[in-house]
């Protein structure tokens, strides 16, 4: 009986461990695309929508219907970029010696390594979802199909 419960236990965490594994990218992206992606996770906060109250209109903020496990990942990708971005803004505050300057030119340049979940068009739901073709642009470098 013991030995059946072992295996039963075995094979539990085996499937969690499965499930748990997450699809990670790394991918090399200039500060330029680092700020057009983060602004990308940022902008599927939601959208405004002009609805009538009485005879005035007025702009709500509509929240896209995503599932609870994409937007545990456009979190974890925001958490992740926190970093690199006060980075470059500390750099760029640096900016008053020439050795600051320097830095700054050479992170412009500089590709930056990012490891990041990437995001299924499938979740977006671009269907249901109204995101706009900019937000999806600045996502292009952690889309995938």
């Amino acid at each position: 009986m013991l030995k059946y419960l072992i295996a039963g236990v075995l094979i539990c965490l085996a499937g969690t461990s499965k499930a748990a594994e997450k699809e990670v990218v790394t991918i090399n992206l200039s500060i330029n695309e680092i700020f057009s992606l983060n602004s990308g996770l940022m902008g599927l906060d939601g959208y405004q929508e002009i609805i009538k109250d009485g005879n005035q209109e007025k702009s709500v903020l509509k929240f896209y219907k995503f599932g609870s496990g994409l937007r545990l990942l456009i979190a974890h990708d925001l958490s992740a970029m926190k970093t690199i971005i006060a980075d470059i803004q500390i750099a760029a505050r640096k900016t008053e010696t020439d050795e600051g300057k320097d830095a700054v030119t050479r992170m412009g340049f500089e590709k930056q390594a990012l490891t990041l979940e990437p995001i299924s068009t499938k979740e977006l739901d671009l269907d249901h979802n109204p995101i706009p073709i900019t937000v999806l642009s600045a996502l292009a470098p952690i889309l995938k199909d």
